[in-house]
């Protein structure tokens, strides 16, 4: 081990409280994010649908002007931009405030917790080995779970929503 990194490293009983303390406030944060992202999501989504069914319903009104469908229709791209750009924003301080616990459990609180360190391999394809009372097991995410991830996935309903106010502008103006 390095000399450098064996001084960050804790000494005494009180550094190892004071990692464990930035550990849980590190974990504590990467949830609020999570929850952000997800609540944001949930609102974003029922945002948008009420502004695609104010479209079509504007656009089979036998007296609609067009230049209202093309005015929602964009206020639903704006409203895809913001989405996208709060999701990313979450998702990102969610990640780094995973990694930050991730480094402390690492450096200060190895071997005896390792749950993000375990977690991130799982992630990555990886069998992890859990030792409960009785026997231990073994556990692999399947190929499907690796598959995408929510951010991912997030995105892909963002563009969905961005598709369909594209194709109701376009259909406005005609």
């Amino acid at each position: 081990m390095s000399e450098a990194i064996r001084q960050v490293l804790p000494t005494s009983l009180e550094d190892k409280d004071t990692a464990r303390l930035g550990y849980q406030t590190a974990v504590g944060l990467s949830m609020f994010y999570a929850q952000m992202v997800w609540a944001i999501f949930n609102a974003m989504v029922v945002a948008n649908s009420i502004v695609v069914t104010a479209i079509i319903l504007l656009g089979t009104h036998p007296g609609a002007v067009r230049g209202s469908i093309i005015f929602l229709g964009g206020a639903g791209l704006a409203l895809c931009f913001a989405w996208l750009t709060l999701s990313i924003r979450a998702h990102e301080y969610a990640a780094y405030y995973v990694l930050a616990a991730r480094q402390l459990e690492e450096s200060h609180l190895a071997p005896l917790l390792q749950v993000l360190t375990t977690g991130h391999r799982l992630s990555r394809g990886a069998e992890i080995k859990m030792h409960t009372p009785g026997k231990p097991t073994t556990m692999r995410f399947t190929p499907i779970a690796r598959l995408t991830t929510g951010q991912l996935s997030s995105k892909i309903v963002i563009a969905i929503f961005a598709c369909i106010y594209c194709f109701l502008i376009w259909n406005g103006c005609k």
